[in-house]
């Protein structure tokens, strides 16, 4: 899998941990006859951090793995003046290591 997949599937992780944390408190609380800000906070608070610190870390993830696929595939699709491709280096190749014969060998060849 590719950078760019990677860090997708850590931001939709994050996505999830997040709301996970929302839900849970809206599960703590569902025995209460009366719902109001402060009771939620103190949901939230009874959940506690881990959730969200656990998703912040997946965002932060997330983020650098994209960044890090983005600047792959720029480096990738260089412009062909700063990157030759394979066959413009086999062909350099060849012409450095190529040198005709000369003298007496090369006249019979040909």
């Amino acid at each position: 899998m590719n950078y760019k997949g990677v860090g997708a599937i850590f931001c939709l992780i994050s996505a999830l941990l997040f709301a996970a944390r929302y839900l849970a408190a809206a599960i703590f609380m569902s025995s209460t006859m009366s719902w109001d800000a402060e009771l939620f906070s103190n949901a939230l608070s009874y959940v506690g951090a881990p959730l969200l610190i656990a998703s912040i870390a997946a965002l932060i993830a997330g983020v650098v793995f994209l960044a890090a696929g983005i600047v792959r595939d720029r480096k990738k699709s260089a412009p062909a003046h700063a990157r030759p491709g394979p066959s413009v280096r086999a062909s350099l190749y060849f012409e450095i290591s190529y040198r005709p014969r000369s003298g007496r060998r090369a006249r019979r060849r040909s």
